[in-house]
This record gives C-alpha cells, structure tokens and sequence, in this order.
C-alpha cells in the first residue's frame, strides 16, 4: 500500500496514517491527519506493556537488518533512551 493509500484511508475512517516517509508525512499533516511511524508504534507497544524495552530495541535492531532506515542502536540500555537520543539530533 502506498502513502496516498494509507492517507486516503485514515481520511476516510478518520484514524493515523502510519507513514514513515517524510514527503507522505508531511502530507497526510497537511490535511490535518494524525501521522505515526514505525517507531512511534514500537513506543506506543512499550506504552501499552505489549512489549517492553528489549523487545523494542531487538525490533529496531531486525528492523535495520532488513534495510529499515534508522541510526544504529551505538550503547543505549533502552528503547526510550534510544528515542531520546534520535531527538537530541
């Protein structure tokens, strides 16, 4: 599915796009759509308790081997730390 999928369907059942894209990002936001990304639903499942910071660290770390663009875990205990420091930049 691609980004003017995902924004037409959260338009039209009125949820968040899940789009890690910026240019796709920045439109959804356009039309006043909520937006989430992959890391913000890892954070989401941390927030819930669906999984805790390992899991969330482990998923970063499959999610690179498979090409997923994102920096590198460096020493970060959490995936919270992790979060901070990708805003620190």
């Amino acid at each position: 599915m691609g980004e003017l999928d995902v924004i037409v369907l959260t338009a039209e059942i009125n949820g968040s796009a899940v789009i890690d894209e910026r240019a796709g990002r920045r439109a959804a936001q356009s039309l006043g759509l909520d937006t989430i990304g992959t890391l913000g639903l890892l954070q989401y499942g941390i927030e819930q308790a669906w999984l805790d910071d390992a899991d969330g660290l482990a998923c970063v770390e499959m999610l690179r081997r498979n090409g997923f663009r994102c920096p590198p875990l460096g020493d970060v205990r959490s995936f919270t730390e992790y979060l901070a420091r990708l805003t620190e930049r």
